[in-house]
């Protein structure tokens, strides 16, 4: 299923690759799709007549507009942001599986009052706010359990289901805010109701799964001393049976780390191969939110507004189109790039090409005038831009999808989900995914302003910071496609890791030890 398979660290019986693993990996990406649909249904949402009539919201295109639309959408980063930290305690001691019930239960209850609000924004805050905390919670979760059950060889394609599920929900997100606009205004609050009632399903979805269906972490088990469960759990994913050598050497692996270890703590943050390891996940967080992307995922009708569609109608159509080109795009990377051409040619391709789009839709919107935004939201305006330049400007925001989605949308998530210690990983990817929330928390509050403020400059400014990562990439960035879990520690340098990533020695050792145990419990069971 995974065309771009990387190399497998070890011959790998075909057992291994088998649907179980993949079934466990879409239905935890159900945890995706909370995420998307919710950041894809908000802006097309605020701009519905009959939303704007229900909240009687100020007239658009005013500052006090821009204020109320900005709490509306980052309340949920600001929800998500502490989500993210608290998810940790709660799966730390009671593991994966609870902290995503958690998670999808949050969310389902936020956007059930968010739906029933009735006009009143504080219901809205409430409910966008209990929904930014299951969405923190799942966007830590998602990836770092699907990272600990998967083949290091399909790894980073399993993981990048998160972000396939992401965008397919944004797509329908963006698709469900066009098909609203057909909704007569008779009907009332139904408008915008079915826009945000149906978040409630997937994060119902989530919680059923985690339930009833989901298996522990086989590395949770290891680490809280649960051998046995583990095998267990591992064999079952693997389709292989408990006393194959590749589970006992898979097992032995985990233990090793484990034990090597130790138990992990705040302090452990700053030692030596993990420090490195917190500030590229940070900084990789904060990077994608610095190429724009949630400018546009948020605001997608401003946006295409501020490049010469003005039209409500049209600028919904052009934001359904920008949802499916970028879910194409990421499909297309996951499947065919992400395991094959590795993580760090993906993210120099992906930061250069669109550095050159967004330097471009800057130049165009500086020195053009698009009608202002307050006449599409009245309903007037025209459905297409006035110049060729303009045209072009618009298909510029395609492509910019393109490459944004050729990896900077999925690489960070899966880097991060993959490189940390199994002692720190929940509180690394914990610490880097709260940076990511902080950062769409930042661009949700001043992209309004910034498009009334200075225009053509907000996008010079994430032409810059692009350009800017391009370099830190090349300079910084190791490369971790087929690396096993275990081996994150010698390619990022901690002491006593070793050169080697598994010598031959140290593997007979665990695997006659394995083979010991197996004997000792098969005597005791005949007793």
């Amino acid at each position: 299923m995974a065309f771009g398979r990387a190399p497998e660290d070890r011959p790998t019986p075909p057992q291994v690759y088998n649907w179980r693993i993949y079934l466990m990996a879409v239905l935890t990406c159900t945890g995706a799709m909370i995420m998307g649909y919710s950041i894809g249904i908000i802006g097309g949402t605020l701009t519905l007549p009959a939303f704007h009539e229900a909240f009687k919201l100020p007239p658009i295109g005013t500052r006090d507009y821009a204020y109320i639309t900005a709490n509306i959408v980052s309340i949920m980063q600001g929800g998500a942001f502490f989500g993210s930290l608290a998810a940790v305690p709660v799966t730390e001691r009671w593991g994966r599986r609870t902290g995503l019930a958690v998670g999808g239960g949050s969310f389902a209850i936020g956007s059930a009052i968010c739906t029933f609000s009735y006009g009143r924004l504080s219901l809205m805050y409430l409910g966008r706010f209990l929904s930014g905390l299951g969405c923190g919670c799942t966007s830590l979760l998602v990836p770092l359990y699907i990272s600990e059950l998967s083949p290091p060889a399909i790894r980073g394609f399993l993981i990048g289901l998160f972000e396939i599920g992401n965008q397919l929900s944004s797509v329908t997100a963006f698709w469900v805010n066009f098909a609203a606009l057909s909704i007569p205004a008779s009907a009332g609050n139904a408008q915008w109701m079915t826009t945000l009632g149906l978040q409630i399903f997937p994060g119902t979805a989530l919680l059923l799964s985690a339930l009833f269906i989901l298996p522990e972490s086989p590395r949770w088990f290891v680490k809280h001393g649960a051998t046995d469960r583990a095998r267990k759990n591992l064999a079952w994913l693997r389709h292989l049976p408990e006393d194959h050598e590749y589970i006992i050497a898979e097992l032995g692996a985990m233990r090793e780390q484990v034990s090597r270890e130790g138990g992990g703590t705040w302090r452990d943050l700053l030692g030596p191969g993990v420090r490195n390891r917190l500030a590229i996940g940070m900084t990789m967080m904060l990077c994608q939110n610095l190429t724009g992307i949630n400018s546009i995922n948020y605001y997608s009708p401003s946006i295409f507004r501020s490049v010469g569609l003005t039209d409500r109608r049209t600028t919904l159509f052009a934001s359904g189109i920008w949802a499916i080109v970028k879910a194409l795009a990421t499909i297309g990377s996951l499947v065919f790039f992400i395991d094959s051409l590795g993580r760090r040619k993906l993210l120099l391709i992906s930061a250069m090409g669109q550095a050159v789009v967004m330097l471009y839709i800057g130049g165009y919107v500086q020195t053009s005038s698009p009608p202002p935004a307050a006449i599409a939201l009245n309903g007037g305006g025209s459905t297409s831009p006035q110049s060729p330049a303009g045209w072009v400007a618009v298909i510029a925001v395609y492509f910019y999808a393109l490459f944004f989605c050729f990896a900077w949308n999925s690489v960070p998530w899966i880097y991060c989900a993959e490189i940390f210690p199994t002692r720190l990983r929940a509180l690394c990817v914990s610490i880097t995914t709260a940076t990511q929330w902080l950062g769409q928390f930042g661009v949700a509050r001043a992209t309004p302003y910034a498009l009334a403020e200075i225009r053509g400059g907000l996008y010079f400014i994430f032409g810059g910071f692009l350009l800017a990562m391009w370099t830190w990439v090349w300079l910084c960035l190791p490369e971790t496609k087929g690396v096993p879990l275990e081996d994150m520690d010698r390619i990022f340098g901690v002491p006593g890791a070793g050169s080697e990533v598994r010598d031959e020695e140290r593997a007979d050792r665990e695997l006659a030890e394995a083979l010991e145990e197996l004997e000792e419990k098969k005597i005791d069971g005949e007793k």
